[in-house]
């Protein structure tokens, strides 16, 4: 990726209401990745409403990285309706309390060393959802049981992991305070990038060239939740662009740069400022390709969309678990790698088609996939959402001219496209969706 390094061109980041932080995903080999996924519903503030789906996008993450071929640890007490949709993730599934993250961060760096032991490149992600505030100047984010300030993050994550390359994700209501501990002023409020990027360098960042970044900033509860995504917005337009959506160069790996611009693109939409997620992101400095993920890793089954399919879509998994979200410009061929579902609704506004995996490889969409159907809106947090995020095309017409603007590295041109030729289902995989089981 291109790293986004602190100055005038992170002000065309439009920042709404929460901070995620995303230090190191993923590397190009499946093997040898590593990830603690933390999620907490409540905070340690009686003033903060408990959340909803911090506990849905803790066992999301995880979902995701485990297809993606990672050794996963998961904090997070799952509710009813998360233990029925998530029955693995809420069976090997611990308290996120700090006695279980230093435990589980000390067991994930014992396996990264011996992985690493034969010269391979490693990898550790340490992704939180939840709560956050601010405390004497210091920014924090809330354990079950106590505060995990972002002292702590540097001290205690980055700093101790034995892993080559780092990536944290956090998403955080209320993070905003970690990077400005002053609060108040008017809540639709301007541009917070460059007291993100103060942050960053404050904690010297520098001091770990093997780690990036990805950082996200609202100031309102009600913009880091939607009832459409069941899920919170920043974390599910984060996974989107993983799953494959932002790999705009069509090599199979999603770089920092690729993330910051599908982002940027999907809130590009939306007048009111509450409603926006503003992205902060930055790349390893060792390696400023360094992939968040690579889509060859762990799993084997693909979705590929042809160039002539372009429009506005959300995919929904065998659970009815909306998996992500994107608008795909036309021209464009896009390679998605969902999590495993034996089969995948691809919906639009006006337009349906069921994806049955038969087997592993990859299911071929075109325009003759699709059945006409309206799609009733499910239950939205505002108009704005329902009808703007994700309401600009994303391609590589979008990248190029975001690309132009911000310094660092661009993708580059891959030699071959992916997935490989081989990978490819013979037809009749995909069919028309001819009745909605929901």
């Amino acid at each position: 990726m291109r790293p986004m390094t602190p100055g005038p061109s992170l002000r065309s980041f439009p920042i709404a209401a929460c901070l995620a932080a995303t230090l190191g995903l993923a590397t190009p080999s499946a093997a040898g990745t590593f990830a603690l996924v933390v999620g907490n519903n409540h905070s340690l503030d009686a003033a903060d409403k408990p959340l909803r789906f911090a506990d849905d996008d803790a066992a999301r993450y995880e979902e995701l990285f485990k297809r993606f071929g990672a050794k996963t640890v998961l904090l997070a007490v799952l509710d009813v309706e998360s233990q029925r949709l998530f029955p693995e993730s809420a069976a090997s599934a611990r308290a996120p309390t700090r006695a279980n993250l230093v435990s589980a961060i000390d067991a994930l760096n014992r396996e990264i060393e011996r992985e690493g032991s034969d010269g391979r490149a490693t990898t550790f992600v340490f992704v939180f959802v939840g709560h956050g505030s601010v405390s004497g100047g210091m920014g924090y984010v809330s354990l079950l049981d106590e505060r995990f300030t972002r002292a702590n993050l540097f001290r205690d994550v980055v700093s101790r992991s034995k892993a080559t390359f780092n990536h944290v994700i956090i998403d955080a209501c209320d993070s905003y305070f970690m990077v400005n501990s002053r609060g108040g002023g008017d809540e639709r409020g301007p541009d917070h990038s460059a007291r993100i990027a103060e942050y960053v360098l404050d904690e010297d960042l520098s001091r770990h060239p093997n780690t990036g970044v990805l950082l996200s900033t609202s100031k309102r509860q009600e913009s880091h939740e939607w009832e459409g995504f069941q899920a919170g917005v920043f974390s599910h337009e984060v996974r989107s662009a993983l799953l494959g959506a932002a790999d705009v160069n069509e090599d199979g790996q999603v770089e920092y740069s690729e993330v910051a611009a599908f982002i940027q693109a999907a809130n590009a939409s939306l007048d009111d400022p509450r409603a926006r997620t503003a992205l902060f992101a930055r790349a390893p400095a060792l390696d400023l390709h360094r992939p968040v993920v690579d889509l060859s890793g762990g799993g084997r089954q693909f979705i590929a969309l042809s160039g002539e399919v372009a429009g506005r879509f959300f995919l929904e998994d065998a659970r009815g678990v909306r998996v992500g979200d994107f608008h795909k410009a036309i021209g464009n061929r896009l390679v998605l790698a969902p999590p495993p579902s034996p089969f995948y609704y691809l919906r639009g506004t006006d337009r349906e088609a069921k994806l049955v995996f038969t087997a592993d490889g990859t299911l071929r969409v075109s325009a003759g996939s699709f059945r006409s159907q309206s799609l009733a809106a499910r239950g939205s947090l505002s108009e704005e959402l329902d009808q703007r995020l994700f309401a600009v095309p994303y391609g590589r017409s979008f990248y190029d001219g975001f690309a132009a603007q911000m310094p660092g590295v661009p993708v580059r041109r891959p030699e071959r496209p992916f997935p490989p030729p081989e990978l490819a289902l013979p037809p009749g995989v995909v069919s028309p969706l001819m009745s909605n089981p929901y």
